[in-house]
């Protein structure tokens, strides 16, 4: 499906536009959701998504992981911990889904996971923001 795209020429409203993006953290209108598939052995700070350019962020949206074996997963904004270190069980595994960022990675910073013991399989969603 072709991106929608208006352009607003009322002042009023691109106020208000930039003022919601400012309380929300930032960011460009028309920054795209994406989707980057995961396929990781165990390890450490293994990159999933490459760091975007100079005064980009990657937001995370979502994801789901699964593991082969018992083991951990732990997400990082390179070597920065986003989250905890997260249990899962054999043939388990997580997921999250949410319409506001779960969490951001740090400007130009690539999104790594450690995967402990186990392989990472599955999806992350995530947008690359212009901050």
């Amino acid at each position: 499906m072709p991106a929608i795209t208006k352009t607003v020429t009322d002042p009023n409203a691109t106020a208000l536009l930039e003022a919601i993006l400012a309380a929300l953290g930032g960011g460009d209108i028309g920054d795209a959701m994406d989707s980057e598939s995961v396929d990781l052995d165990a390890g450490a700070a293994q990159e999933v998504i490459a760091a975007p350019a100079a005064g980009h962020q990657l937001w995370i949206y979502g994801y789901e992981i699964h593991a082969n074996v018992q083991g951990s997963y732990q997400f990082l904004s390179d070597t920065d911990e986003k989250t905890g270190t997260m249990p899962v069980g054999a043939g388990g595994g997580m997921a999250r889904d949410s319409k506001y960022p779960i969490f951001k990675c740090g400007t130009a910073e690539a999104l790594n996971i450690t995967a402990v013991t186990c392989a990472a399989d599955g999806i992350v969603t995530y947008r690359d923001v212009t901050v």
